[in-house]
């Protein structure tokens, strides 16, 4: 099925349908529970965001709930992200090298492996990872040990550096998904921030196979309910989760 997008074009959706039928990626985080019934609204859809705070997505334009936050604040999680991706990318560079080798080593195939996903308005762009599948679609050796503790991810702080993602904000859905996310009124709200390496979806549980209506009521509430402080929450849950499943991977 043919989707044109905002900012990306029926050319750009061309090009990337050709790569569709590669299906190497982390398919238990992205696929979609097609029987989940048509509910989700962006109106009167409401999340809790912690014990106190329930956050409501209102029947507004969407362009408006960006332009109610600050620009110097919106500035300033541009200028985390460019931070973060920097720093991490140098210093995960050994780790990097190291990976490299072993997925070399461990399966035939290119080191890293691309995706087409759809970004920031609506935008595709080509998602980065480490491989962790082979050939015949398995998981392999090195893929088992990267995948809990996240190091498959770790390229994406690439699409950070260049503007394609944000660490933190909605996950990136799969370019061939996006028919099945264009069914649901209010989806279009969460693309008005860059896709994120983590979210606050994910950091609720709402990873693997998820109804797209539940996941899109969280992903509704970051947009709706967004800050500095609710993205440095995410990260601090984010760190905690990925710590605690290195410690299961490396004690197994």
């Amino acid at each position: 099925m043919s989707v044109a997008m905002r900012g990306g074009g029926p050319g750009a959706s061309a090009r990337f349908r050709g790569q569709q039928d590669d299906q190497q990626d982390d398919q238990q985080d992205e696929q979609i529970d097609q029987q989940e019934p048509v509910e989700a609204s962006a109106t009167g859809m409401a999340v809790r965001l912690d014990d106190e705070e329930i956050v409501t997505v209102e029947t507004i334009p969407y362009e408006a709930i960006v332009a109610r936050y600050s620009r110097v604040a919106l500035a300033v999680k541009r200028g985390i992200d460019i931070g973060l991706a920097g720093l991490g990318l140098i210093l995960a560079a050994p780790i990097l090298i190291v990976l490299a080798v072993l997925i070399r080593l461990d399966s035939r195939g290119a080191v890293l492996f691309r995706q087409p996903r759809v970004g920031r308005r609506e935008s595709p762009f080509m998602i980065v990872k480490l491989r962790t599948m082979d050939e015949d679609g398995r998981v392999t050796r090195v893929g088992r040990l990267m995948r809990p503790m996240g190091l498959d991810e770790i390229p994406q702080l690439w699409n950070v550096l260049k503007g394609d993602m944000s660490v933190i904000g909605p996950r990136p859905e799969l370019l061939h998904w996006w028919p099945a996310w264009q069914e649901f009124p209010g989806h279009r709200a969460r693309h008005l921030f860059r896709p994120g390496i983590t979210g606050w979806a994910q950091v609720n549980g709402l990873r693997g196979k998820v109804p797209i209506g539940e996941r899109l009521r969280f992903d509704l509430a970051y947009t709706s309910g967004w800050s500095l402080w609710l993205d440095w929450r995410i990260l601090m849950r984010t760190l905690g989760t990925v710590w605690a499943d290195t410690r299961r991977t490396l004690r197994s």
